[in-house]
């Protein structure tokens, strides 16, 4: 699920935080960005879409797990907290809307 966010699948948080973005930029006129952020964004979907690929449709031949029974408790934490954000943000992107337009206006002037 985080992959498919960063990537930009439409009902996730990552999602909308690129379209909040990509239109704030279109509001003040920095179309050139704006299509080179477009860009980025689909050719980094392309490398995160094979990366699932390869997690969960091609065969492990290493037999190697990133979290095992004998795992770190800081990795199971640190993967259970992005997840908890993520959701957060999904039902909630409030929060993350007012404070980038309260920084936005704070460096820029930009309203």
């Amino acid at each position: 699920m985080n992959l498919f966010s960063m990537s930009g699948v439409p009902p996730l948080a990552g999602f909308f935080s690129k379209m909040y973005v990509f239109f704030s930029g279109l509001e003040v006129s920095l179309n050139f960005i704006v299509i080179i952020g477009i860009i980025v964004s689909v050719i980094s979907s392309f490398y995160y879409l094979r990366f699932i690929k390869l997690m969960y449709f091609d065969g492990v031949n290493q037999g190697y797990s990133f979290i095992s029974k004998d795992s770190d408790n800081f990795l199971v934490y640190l993967l259970g907290i992005t997840f908890l954000v993520i959701v957060f943000l999904f039902i909630n992107p409030n929060f993350l809307i007012l404070f980038t337009e309260s920084l936005g206006v704070f460096l820029f002037g930009v309203i």
